[in-house]
């Protein structure tokens, strides 16, 4: 009897309805009083639909959606019926969107609708979007950079650059600023790399750096990797700190590899020296590998021993490597935890 409950059964069979049962699940859904439920149907049966009858259907749905008193839940009816909606219909929903006044929920439909616009219409609906971040609301303005993000260019692009410098908290400005990257070249970049070094949280920092500096080449790459590795071993917590540096990794190469690895060697706290050392594996080479296979012996914890072997021993000499994985079975022989001692012989099968 709950209207809620019911369209929440419909949604869920809508994938598994034929021709037969997808009528009657459109008569049960457009019988649903509450507008919010039905649009919410509506708008999961539409993809099933074709030609006029999906027409009639997502005509149906932005009906209810329109009738939606609460802004917040009229916003997320229409951002799920954006996807779906095309000629003017399309139309009809954009002018929907702009006609919700709280900037948070109109940031999230409008989020959703831009993939599904062209040309002068989608640049409209980027302006608002930008407009929209006006809020003073760190972590919205920083989710609807990263979802319009893709979508920027021009004066566009440097306009949520300069949104994102914008931000407050730390963390969601260099979400922002990674998010960005991708678009940014030239002086855009230099600025995104001018705010990313002032940001004073050190993970926030370093990871803002990895991002941007992988849209950079040669010494000015070079440069922003040095800084962003430099930063990255200020970091007290070494979680956080192994975190940072797995991103680093792929980025890296030559000097900045041996920094990495001398940096891993001392953090304290196993798992996380581990995980570093997995993941720089397979960017070491001569006496680098050897200084890596000496540490990763030195692991107590024999599950992540094995772990960190499996990837070193694909890089060994054929005496080292089989020396390492005599050293490795003998450790996953000793590990007491079934699953993992399967999971760690399972590592080392393939040599």
């Amino acid at each position: 009897q709950d209207e809620r409950h019911r369209a929440d059964a419909l949604v869920a069979l809508a994938p598994y309805l034929n021709e037969q049962l997808l009528q009657e699940g459109l008569i049960a859904a457009r019988k649903i009083q509450n507008e919010r439920s039905r649009a919410y149907v509506l708008a999961t049966l539409a993809p099933y639909l074709s030609g006029e009858e999906q027409e009639c259907v997502l005509q149906d749905g932005l009906i209810a959606a329109l009738k939606i008193q609460d802004e917040r839940f009229r916003a997320r009816s229409l951002a799920s019926l954006a996807p779906h909606l095309h000629g003017q219909l399309l139309q009809q929903g954009l002018a929907a969107i702009h006609d919700i006044q709280d900037e948070r929920f109109r940031a999230d439909a409008l989020t959703a609708l831009v993939p599904c616009l062209n040309d002068e219409a989608q640049e409209r609906a980027l302006q608002d979007g930008l407009a929209a971040l006006a809020i003073q609301d760190s972590q919205l303005q920083s989710d609807t950079l990263t979802a319009l993000a893709p979508y920027l260019s021009g004066q566009i692009l440097e306009q949520g650059l300069l949104a994102a410098l914008a931000i407050q908290d730390e963390e969601f400005r260099a979400k922002a600023l990674a998010a960005l990257a991708p678009g940014l070249s030239g002086h855009l970049l230099q600025q995104g790399l001018m705010a990313a070094l002032v940001i004073q949280d050190e993970v926030s920092r370093a990871k803002a750096l990895a991002v941007l500096a992988s849209y950079l080449s040669g010494e000015d790459q070079k440069r922003a990797l040095q800084k962003s590795l430099v930063v990255a071993c200020t970091i007290q917590d070494e979680r956080s700190r192994a975190d940072v540096l797995m991103d680093l990794i792929p980025l890296l190469s030559g000097q900045l590899l041996q920094e990495t690895l001398a940096s891993v060697l001392v953090i304290q706290d196993e798992r996380s020296r581990s995980d570093v050392l997995a993941t720089l594996a397979p960017y070491l080479k001569e006496q680098s590998l050897q200084e890596g296979l000496t540490a990763t012996f030195a692991i107590q914890d024999k599950a992540a021993q094995v772990y960190v072997l499996a990837m070193l021993v694909p890089r060994l000499s054929d005496e080292v490597q089989e020396h390492a994985l005599q050293e490795g079975l003998t450790a996953a022989c000793t590990i007491h935890d079934e699953r993992q001692r399967a999971q760690a012989l399972t590592a080392l099968a393939p040599y």
